[in-house]
């Protein structure tokens, strides 16, 4: 937190002791999205219309706390802890927003929270995190035991026990560990990463250089929100929101409602080209080729150098019968990530598809590795 805000933040703490009505902290909305500055106003109000209800302070919270207002999220959900003291959601919430510069009050207020919950394993998993931060690793290992006791598909518990044995040399413990969150998290880069060190460590040199690669070609997964704090995303009102809210949608297999969210996301801010992209991907998926083909083709032309959008294009093109023209475009990318093995074996099926067998079978050889990459 920064001096400003700790000023702030006290002020509005003697206020409390005045035994005056409070006034809701009021963010700085320049410069935000309008959608984000009316969810704002709406909550203050809210507040400012039943300053004694809890649920008006949380609520004010989380509109803040979604759209990166820490400092006010914090003081709104302290009051609402004030208000409802058996309510732990209060305190869990509050400490997310202390972590960010003040891990011992987020330490303390999980604690209460935890107090408040027995038995909740992403309050449990949360503490381990702390505690993990803040260096007490045998505390932290306790913390994501509890968690994984608790709900044993846990998958970042798993990879907070394997991270702490991986730091006291206990490779064999953390491979384990790590293998098992591989199962239920095949492309996760993080537990590739961390089976990667745990194999090298091990003295399997060419299983984690394996390892390595695979890592190498995936993205960042979209994070595993505990059930608070999806609470805290569902106030978001702004494009990323917006487009986070799309991709859960899309996971749950609801095309139209992620194609909503997407063509809303992009309205609220046309500069963003993942957005440009996943719209462009999913129009063509929900067989609406010539729109998605004219999104990719328009993320590509903004950024020439954007290899999502190189790749999501070819993808494209494939799908709708362009088949050179898609060709084309997984040998540029293929030249700048040749680790790719997913997009190679598209290229090799296209290359099939058009006929083109004995450059097919020089792609499918580099799969199988009895083939070197070509040297660029």
């Amino acid at each position: 937190m920064t001096r400003v805000a700790l000023l702030a933040a006290s002020l509005w703490l003697l206020g409390c002791g005045s035994g005056g009505a409070l006034a809701p902290p009021s963010p700085d909305t320049r410069g935000v999205e309008p959608a984000v500055a009316r969810a704002l106003d709406r909550a203050r109000a809210a507040v400012l219309a039943h300053p004694a209800d809890a649920s008006a302070w949380g609520e004010l919270g989380l509109s803040c706390d979604a759209h990166g207002f820490r400092t006010e999220a914090r003081i709104a959900y302290a009051r609402a802890g004030e208000l409802d003291p058996g309510e732990f959601l209060w305190p869990y919430l509050g400490s997310w927003c202390a972590a960010e510069g003040d891990l011992g009050s987020a330490l303390a207020l999980a604690e209460r929270a935890r107090e408040l919950s027995p038995g909740d394993p992403w309050v449990e998993l949360w503490r381990g995190e702390i505690l993990s931060e803040s260096g007490a690793r045998e505390r932290a290992h306790e913390a994501f035991e509890a968690a994984l006791a608790l709900d044993p598909a846990n998958v970042d518990a798993r990879v907070g026990l394997a991270e702490i044995e991986l730091s006291k040399g206990e490779l064999g413990r953390a491979r384990s560990r790590l293998e098992e969150a591989l199962v239920r998290a095949p492309d996760e880069r993080r537990i590739l990463v961390l089976l990667a060190r745990a194999l090298s460590g091990s003295g399997d040199a060419e299983g984690a250089r394996r390892l390595g690669e695979r890592a190498l070609v995936l993205g960042d997964p979209a994070p595993r929100l505990d059930p608070h704090r999806a609470l805290v995303e569902a106030r978001g009102a702004s494009a990323l929101h917006l487009a986070s809210r799309g991709q859960a949608h899309l996971r749950k297999g609801e095309v139209e409602l992620a194609i909503a969210d997407f063509e809303a996301a992009l309205a609220a801010r046309p500069d963003l080209a993942p957005v440009r992209i996943e719209l462009g991907q999913t129009l063509v998926l929900a067989g609406r080729p010539e729109e998605g083909l004219r999104l990719l083709r328009e993320a590509r032309e903004r950024n020439p150098g954007d290899l999502a959008a190189a790749r999501s294009l070819a993808a494209a093109l494939a799908a709708t019968g362009e088949l050179e023209a898609s060709a084309d475009l997984c040998r540029i990318v293929l030249e700048r990530l040749p680790a790719d093995r997913e997009l190679r074996a598209n290229y090799a099926r296209i290359l099939r598809r058009l006929g083109r067998e004995e450059e097919a079978l020089e792609e499918e050889r580099r799969l199988s590795g009895s083939l070197p990459d070509p040297v660029r």
